[in-house]
């Protein structure tokens, strides 16, 4: 759970900071940084929100 959240933010940090560098050539569909952009927000969304993988090695750590 641990390496899921940081993973996911690290891809979205990353893919998003890339837009950034693009400008508005970003958001463009032509361009591939948009695409890379929404798979790494898709990757956030599909390992579980932070809120649910912060629960998860919380309660993890607990059973320790």
């Amino acid at each position: 759970s641990a390496m899921k959240l940081y993973s996911a933010r690290a891809a979205t940090e990353v893919a998003m900071e890339a837009v950034q560098l693009h400008g508005g050539n970003g958001y463009m569909s032509e361009f591939r940084v948009e695409q890379l952009a929404r798979d790494a927000k898709v990757l956030q969304i599909y390992a579980g929100t932070d809120e649910i993988q912060i629960t998860h090695i919380a309660k993890d750590l607990l059973r320790r």
